[in-house]
């Protein structure tokens, strides 16, 4: 079985919203929007308030948003990258060193890409 907590590869600081919808379906209920904090080739990273609404083996659809402006272009097109990925690791606030207001902790979640990723893309 392959150690989940081993990275293979980079990793990049990107800042892009996320969305994160349930049962691995790309369109089923919306069970978080976020930001990613870093993304590699294989997964992404993300902090949330909302814990209890991921365990480790969940399968999401998952919808990352890069907003792009085309050379010689007045408008923005909007890429969404979108496919299904496993949540392979919750890191606590303890681990993560990652607390929010007034008391309230952040939860690390890994996830594991479970297949390339589909470009769609929409003008703005």
């Amino acid at each position: 079985m392959k150690d989940h907590n081993r990275r293979d590869g980079s990793r990049l600081r990107l800042v892009y919203p996320i969305r994160l919808h349930a049962d691995g379906e790309r369109h089923g209920r919306i069970v978080g929007q976020t930001v990613t904090k870093n993304l590699s080739s294989r997964g992404a990273y993300f902090s949330t308030f909302d814990a209890g609404s991921y365990r480790v083996g969940q399968e999401l659809g998952i919808a990352i948003c890069v907003p792009h402006r085309m050379t010689g272009s007045t408008r923005d097109v909007l890429l969404d990258l979108r496919g299904k990925a496993k949540v392979v690791r919750m890191d606590g606030p303890s681990t993560s060193r990652m607390y929010g207001e007034d008391g309230h902790t952040l939860t690390g979640v890994a996830l594991q890409f479970e297949e390339p990723l589909e470009f769609h893309y929409a003008w703005m």
